[in-house]
């Protein structure tokens, strides 16, 4: 078969993309990906990921740190996907329309919006869902398991979303208590400064204000 060389030291690799990751690392001095935790260096993400593997992992270990935003991941490619969302690249587009992705398992999803596919298949029903986090919210209303309780009283619900408008009635029955307590306040401070205001007090807001309006005359 085919062979490329390299032109610096004369390796040989069966694939241009293993001479194109041999040159990165061994001759430009500017490998991609570095372990965090011994320092050695790879020419690939997958190559690192194996490395950290064999080596380094522990169970729900996430060495992978977003310097951006503090996000971890178990998987070096992971971090790689998510720093797109910071630099704002999305180079996955629609085929059958103009909408760009960060990633190739949104445009997935996506695409299922054109075609119309649902591989995702209740087994007590004949629905079927284009998006796998809709089965298992489905499938709680077969099995009458509630997960999302309300943190103020007793109620649980099915679905994050009923939970999320649920909390919000709450908040809503704070703010209008508030709302009424204030304007109580209001009135009874209204009601106040209009006894304690003398009337030659009045009298004399009153001489100030014809006076105002003399000179504006004048003018």
């Amino acid at each position: 078969g085919i062979l490329f060389c390299c032109k610096s030291c004369s390796m040989k690799f069966t694939t241009r993309s293993g001479l194109k990751y041999h040159t990165k690392e061994k001759h430009t001095g500017k490998p991609f990906y570095i372990c965090q935790t011994c320092q050695k260096k790879f020419s690939h993400p997958k190559y690192l990921d194996r490395h950290v593997i064999y080596n380094h992992r522990k169970s729900g270990d996430k060495p992978y740190t977003c310097l951006v935003c503090d996000k971890s991941f178990a998987w070096s490619v992971s971090m790689k996907g998510h720093m797109m969302i910071h630099r704002g690249e999305k180079p996955y587009k629609c085929s059958q329309c103009d909408k760009h992705f960060t990633d190739t398992g949104d445009l997935k999803k996506h695409t299922r919006t054109h075609t119309g596919e649902k591989p995702y298949n209740c087994p007590q029903c004949d629905m079927s869902f284009s998006v796998s986090s809709s089965l298992p919210a489905h499938i709680r209303t077969h099995t009458g398991e509630k997960p999302y309780s309300c943190f103020q009283c007793d109620q649980a619900f099915a679905q994050s979303s009923s939970l999320t408008k649920h909390t919000q009635k709450h908040f809503n029955s704070v703010v209008r208590v508030f709302d009424e307590t204030k304007s109580r306040k209001d009135k009874q401070l209204a009601k106040h400064h209009k006894k304690t205001v003398k009337p030659e007090q009045k009298l004399k807001a009153l001489k100030k204000r014809l006076k105002a309006l003399k000179a504006l005359r004048k003018k």
